[in-house]
């Protein structure tokens, strides 16, 4: 799964936002496009922390723009979150290390 949204979406720009499996949303591993963006920051915005996080991620997303890394939001169930970027270039040496930190995030139940 993580490896097809991955590939997917490879040439777009945009955010993966993953959710843990005992998070209120359930677990999720989603696209969001550059095209909804905006949208996406609105409804963070809400939230307590969001307008921090909100700004750090059009600050990403500005800095990744065209390029092979995208940014990477993960929700945990304890309302906690981490932002980072995911360099998808084949050569990149991090990639599989990544991609197996996603899956666990994923499947993650506390």
């Amino acid at each position: 799964m993580v490896q097809r949204v991955l590939a997917d979406t490879q040439a777009q720009n945009g955010l993966v936002v993953v959710t843990e499996a005992a998070h209120p949303l359930g677990q999720q591993l989603r696209f969001v496009p550059h095209a909804k963006i905006n949208l996406f920051t609105a409804k963070l915005q809400q939230k307590p922390w969001g307008q921090h996080l909100a700004e750090e991620l059009l600050a990403m997303l500005h800095d990744c723009f065209g390029g092979s890394s995208k940014p990477v939001l993960l929700l945990q169930a304890d309302g906690h979150h981490w932002l980072g970027k995911i360099d998808l270039h084949p050569r990149a040496r991090k990639l599989a290390h990544d991609i197996d930190h996603l899956k666990r995030c994923l499947s993650r139940t506390s």
